[in-house]
């Protein structure tokens, strides 16, 4: 028996991980997998064959809110969905996930540009805190179902303590309220202090996403490499030689606590459709700051 996610006539059917103690039959007993704890999942999943997409799950500051961040693209442009879930049993389904558009970059984005359409439902069951199988059930036009084998980026030690609590504090999901549609999700890799960030955003109305690795230093985490992409396609179409990469320029992220920072954006020169851009975010989902 395995784990099945399709679309039915009436919409989504969906059966998941099925278990037993003992032996079926004749065969050897069945040895129960040890469980994946939900503080042990967060971090940027991808698949090797699939290089140039991904997904990033960050468990946010109260502990139980999941929200998962898929950075995808459609007929050679950047898309990106995003939704929230809770952990249960080693699964968490998300369900809406949302693709936005209409908005634009930096000083010219104004929050009532921003268009959220319902894009469908994602899933994601663990087999242990580095792989999972993602379930990704589209429902507008031009998006096909996928089931995709990922794994994270940077592993992580499931049977060690994981990242340091002083970096996990800083992990989460951080927007500006007046600038509700766009945002920066973080997230810790492995049991490091590097992290990967994410910035979703939007360039003449249609959605951008930038991405880059940090390290923390103080109150500080500089983002120097950020990337941005194009000329892939999702799911079935994908072919990882479509990615074209771009160096952007560097984002840093100065936190006056965990739960509030503020960001810096600076293109590199070739990038002339971005200007020089600084906002405070704060934490979509509030945490306790020691």
């Amino acid at each position: 028996l395995v784990t099945a996610w399709t679309d039915g006539n009436e919409g989504t059917v969906r059966i998941g991980p099925l278990t037993t103690e003992g032996p079926i039959g004749d065969g050897p007993p069945i040895v129960r997998p040890d469980p994946v704890e939900k503080e042990k999942v967060s971090g940027t999943y991808f698949n090797p064959n699939r290089d140039g997409e991904g997904c990033q799950v960050t468990l946010e500051g109260d502990n139980e809110t999941f929200i998962l961040t898929c950075y995808i693209y459609q007929n050679g442009e950047q898309a990106w969905i995003i939704g929230a879930g809770n952990f249960d049993a080693g699964e968490i389904d998300f369900d809406p996930m949302t693709l936005t558009g209409g908005a634009d970059y930096g000083g010219d984005f104004d929050a009532d540009d921003v268009v959220r359409t319902p894009w469908g439902s994602a899933g994601m069951v663990w087999d242990d805190c580095n792989t999972a199988t993602l379930f990704l059930a589209p429902t507008v036009p031009g998006y096909l179902p996928v089931t995709i084998p990922v794994e994270k980026v940077t592993k992580l030690n499931c049977d060690g303590d994981g990242a340091p609590q002083s970096v996990l504090l800083n992990q989460g999901t951080l927007f500006d309220p007046a600038r509700d549609g766009e945002g920066f999700q973080i997230t810790a890799q492995g049991d490091s202090s590097i992290y990967v960030l994410t910035w979703y955003t939007y360039l003449n109305g249609a959605q951008v996403w930038l991405i880059g690795t940090g390290v923390q230093s103080g109150n500080t985490i500089a983002f120097d490499d950020l990337v941005i992409t194009s000329g892939a396609d999702f799911g079935p179409g994908f072919d990882p030689d479509d990615v074209v990469r771009e160096p952007w320029g560097s984002l840093v992220l100065e936190y006056s606590d965990c739960n509030n920072a503020t960001a810096t954006a600076t293109p590199l020169p070739g990038q002339a459709a971005f200007d020089t851009f600084e906002v405070d975010v704060r934490k979509l989902v509030i945490g306790t700051c020691p």
